[in-house]
């Protein structure tokens, strides 16, 4: 893969980044940051209630669930931790597909698992953020904020209805700024930026010289994600335990529960368990949730390798409600990622390099993807609730509850249950790494 300007013309960005800090305290800042930069944006406004219909619906899950599959699939050779949001880099990817055109806007259907046409694709997607955006909670027990920006050259010239449908279906102008005179000035601008939005969990997303005198265009989604347990763990439960990671066991920290309601399925080769986030001021029921899975023993290799947008379907679809003790590590780290090559095996090739056709951007076919960037950072603890007491007599059914122990490695996935949205997928190999 080539990035020669001089063969390939004007560079562009693409960047996704994601944190998920589940549960945590309260962080610092209280709300985005204006973008730097001159504003310029479409006069149309987003649409506010875009209705698309439940076979778009259905089509967008598919798809989300298949792409989510496809970069695991990619990133999974390593023995390390891994963790992206499959739901940050598919909306960034959308602002980008919206203006290739051809054989390009092919690969990248393809590549995407996007089965919609653009006229319903992209409302689908203004659906899917929509509705994201409303699951905070007023008492501040979850906290989601999904952001879409851009940001452009000075003097540069955009197709207006590009700009029409970053505007109406992505909420994004482009902010303007000067990366021809000041690269570096303009690569902090957007790394200060995106530090605010993600409360300065990824302060540097864009490292130095990754935005260059011919850099035009930088397209970003975020997504920042806090959120506390429905059925917390006791801190006082949490004991030093091993974990079997693949370089030999580990001495992690276990949180141990049998939370009042969870969710639990199995697989020929697999359990996985959902766990509940308070959202939408819910109590007992699940606006988001976190299911983790346990592949059998010795099984973990083979499991990775037949992950699929369908297995991933029938591990969310045939959660029910059970009776589970839980024996969970706790883990925090982060990850970044050139999604470049990623994409290119999975078919997009032709977006990073002289075959490129973006003309529904500038009208041209002199753009191509230098970078394309994504991070994550997730923290998984017993914290985010305050202490009280209370005596309450409740009489049911006794039965025996399943055990599940997470001493071995482990996948996670964040989701929204309605939408079936995947804000974060990885693996847990090492949670003392």
């Amino acid at each position: 893969m080539r990035t020669d300007s001089a063969l390939f013309g004007s560079r562009f960005v693409v960047l996704g980044l994601a944190l998920a800090a589940v549960p945590v305290g309260g962080c610092s800042g209280d709300g985005p940051t204006s973008r730097p930069g001159t504003w310029v944006a479409s006069e149309q406004q987003r649409a506010a209630a875009p209705t698309p219909s439940e076979a778009d619906v259905n089509a967008l899950r598919r798809g989300n669930l298949g792409f989510a599959a496809g970069v695991y699939d990619a990133l999974r050779e390593s023995q390390n931790n891994l963790v992206f949001s499959p739901i940050s880099v598919s909306l960034a990817l959308a602002m980008l597909h919206g203006g290739a055109r051809g054989e390009t806007e092919a690969q990248m259907a393809q590549a995407l698992h996007f089965e919609l046409p653009p006229e319903r694709l992209h409302p689908a997607f203004n659906w899917l953020e929509q509705r994201l955006s409303s699951r905070e909670a007023d008492d501040d027990a979850l906290r989601l904020r999904v952001v879409n920006a851009s940001f452009g050259q000075e003097g540069y010239t955009f197709v207006p209805e590009y700009l029409d449908l970053l505007a109406e279906n992505y909420g994004a102008g482009v902010s303007l700024l000067d990366f021809a005179g000041a690269p570096e000035a303009s690569r902090q601008a957007i790394n200060d930026w995106v530090g605010y939005e993600t409360y300065d969990r990824i302060p540097a997303l864009l490292p130095p010289g990754s935005v260059t005198p011919d850099t035009v265009l930088a397209l970003v989604n975020a997504i920042y994600f806090k959120a506390d347990w429905m059925f917390p763990f006791s801190p006082e439960r949490t004991s030093i335990e091993t974990f079997h990671a693949p370089d030999g066991e580990v001495q992690a920290a276990m949180m141990h529960g049998r939370p009042r309601v969870s969710w639990y399925t199995a697989g020929d080769d697999y359990q996985a368990l959902g766990l509940a986030y308070r959202s939408d001021g819910l109590v007992e029921g699940r606006g988001l949730d976190m299911v983790f899975v346990l592949p059998e023993e010795g099984g973990f290799e083979g499991f990775e390798a037949r992950l699929d947008g369908a297995l991933l379907a029938e591990i969310v679809d045939g959660l029910e409600e059970s009776d589970v003790l839980i024996d969970l590590p706790r883990f925090s780290f982060g990850a970044g990622t050139d999604l470049r090559g990623v994409l290119a095996g999975m078919g997009m090739s032709d977006a990073f390099d002289g075959q490129a056709d973006f003309s529904g951007i500038n009208g041209r076919r002199d753009l191509y993807v230098s970078e394309l960037r994504h991070d994550a950072f997730i923290s998984v603890n017993e914290t985010g609730t305050e202490a009280a007491a209370a005596t309450v007599i409740i009489a049911e059914p006794v039965s025996l509850p399943i055990r599940m122990t997470f001493d071995r490695p482990f996948l996670f996935l964040v989701r929204d249950v309605e939408t079936g949205a995947l804000l974060f997928l990885g693996r847990v190999m090492d949670p003392t790494a």
